[in-house]
């Protein structure tokens, strides 16, 4: 009997993409430069920090019974509450870098930043998808002292209807944002 060659990765990665799960399905900001395509509204998605060694706890709000609003953080008594969460806002992008659609968690400097080239004569725009890319430079990425760099495209180019279709396929934003709450406010119970 011949062997069949295969390549377990690469199979893995499309069919990862194909079925959108797995890591094809998120944007991860890397190191340097992370070019990108803003193709839906940003919806927050707010968390608390429990710790280093601890995963954020998802906030799913101080009036609906988000457990660590005013809580003290167990791990350090002088420490204040916890009643600031961080805020993300979760969109849709085109990752450039492999050009698939894919959630991305946009932190505060970046989601303000959009709000500026919106409302800039060069750069305005009014919905989305955005009408160009952006470049995120991302130094010391994957730390709580990243400091990022937003800068536009001045190439204005439609993105292409396979994308479109792409992005259609998902489910809405809102509706992931919703998700993630509801199942952080059940495992809460």
């Amino acid at each position: 009997m011949d062997n069949k060659k295969v390549d377990f990765s690469k199979q893995a990665g499309e069919d990862a993409k194909k079925h959108g799960v797995g890591g094809a399905g998120y944007f991860e900001m890397a190191e340097g430069d992370n070019k990108v395509r803003v193709l839906s509204e940003g919806i927050v998605l707010a968390s608390h920090f429990l710790g280093k060694k601890e995963k954020p706890a998802i906030c799913f709000g101080k009036d609906e019974g988000c457990p660590y609003h005013g809580a003290k953080d167990p791990s350090n008594p002088q420490a204040g509450e916890w009643d600031k969460p961080n805020l993300k806002w979760l969109m849709y992008v085109i990752d450039r870098k492999d050009g698939a659609v894919k959630q991305a968690k946009m932190p505060w400097t970046v989601f303000k930043r959009l709000g500026e080239l919106q409302m800039m004569e060069d750069w305005a725009f009014d919905g989305v998808p955005m009408p160009y890319d952006l470049t995120i430079s991302a130094i010391g990425a994957g730390t709580k002292e990243v400091e990022y760099a937003i800068t536009p495209s001045p190439k204005r180019e439609p993105i292409t209807a396979e994308q479109m279709d792409e992005l259609a396929k998902k489910m809405p934003i809102d509706q992931v944002v919703d998700r993630i709450k509801e199942k952080a406010k059940n495992s809460d119970e």
